[in-house]
């Protein structure tokens, strides 16, 4: 690899629901990652066009030349005929249109609050890996973060006998590197960081607790204890939780802002509900823990 950032892309695909984190996911990665580049593809992506056509606008104005936002396919015709893909899959069988040295191929709703190519690049040459990520414990399953030399991922093997429409995204994403011929990771590979705050507005609640550390629920959260099950990357969130607000404050996140319109609801509110719940966890539930 070069030593230039903007050989690693960041792609990640968003239907529709998940339209106003594909508008905010390229701001954090690229406040945090300036060399990168970023592709988010796009379910009905004429109408997503016109809706927020305003913050395409402030992308190209800030970081010129590094956002696609590209259209993709959430369904595919088969002998059968038209076949939903899973939403979460689109991700993996579909190609970027922008090209790099690497690509990281994560979930729209992380806001990005590190840098991460170094970090995977690393781990892959400490563990002599065909790409960074982990295998789920009992599972042939790879989780859904996915960090690989971009020439080793495309082009995509033959998708045959695999039922898109019911596949789970990490199951998908196994089989996907079994037919490449690529290594799986060892168990002694534990190294999967989520490198941000990951907000699950549709699949899991803000935290494991709300009434003290004597009723810890082990469960998935966004705010994660470190020694918890769902926590495989042992993530402090107290250390994101003060990188998101140092972010917050930086310029380019409020030219940002600005731009919103009243009509964009959905961004707004992604980022109202963050400041909430990380200000509820910094000065709440830390506070409970240390006392």
């Amino acid at each position: 690899m070069s030593d230039k950032q903007e050989s690693v892309l960041f792609y990640t695909c968003v239907n529709t629901k998940f339209w106003g984190f594909g508008m905010i996911y390229p701001l954090f990665v690229l406040m945090t990652n300036p060399g990168a580049k970023v592709e988010i593809g796009v379910e009905n992506y004429r109408r997503f066009h016109r809706k927020y056509r305003h913050i395409s606008d402030f992308y190209d104005k800030y970081f010129p030349g590094k956002v696609l936002f590209s259209p993709v396919a959430f369904d595919r015709w088969t002998w059968h005929g038209r076949q939903k893909i899973v939403p979460n899959s689109v991700r993996f069988v579909t190609q970027p249109k922008l090209k790099a040295d690497y690509v990281y191929i994560g979930d729209a709703d992380i806001l990005i609050t590190e840098e991460v190519a170094s970090q995977h690049l690393a781990n892959i040459e400490k563990h002599h890996l065909d790409f960074s990520n982990v295998v789920r414990k009992g599972r042939k399953r790879l989780t859904g973060l996915h960090f690989i030399a971009y020439d080793k991922m495309y082009p995509l093997p033959s998708l045959r006998g695999i039922n898109l429409g019911k596949c789970n995204d990490e199951d998908l994403l196994y089989r996907i590197i079994q037919r490449k011929g690529l290594k799986m990771p060892g168990p002694e590979v534990t190294f999967r960081p989520a490198h941000g705050l990951h907000i699950s507005l549709y699949s899991s609640s803000p935290f494991e607790y709300l009434v003290g550390p004597n009723h810890l629920l082990d469960f998935p959260a966004w705010f994660m204890a470190v020694d918890s099950k769902h926590n495989i990357g042992n993530q402090d969130m107290g250390v994101d939780v003060d990188k998101y607000f140092d972010l917050r404050k930086r310029p380019e996140f409020i030219a940002f802002y600005e731009i919103l319109k009243p009509k964009d609801t959905e961004v707004r509110r992604i980022i109202q509900i963050t400041d909430a719940c990380a200000y509820y966890y910094k000065h709440v539930i830390l506070q409970q823990k240390n006392t």
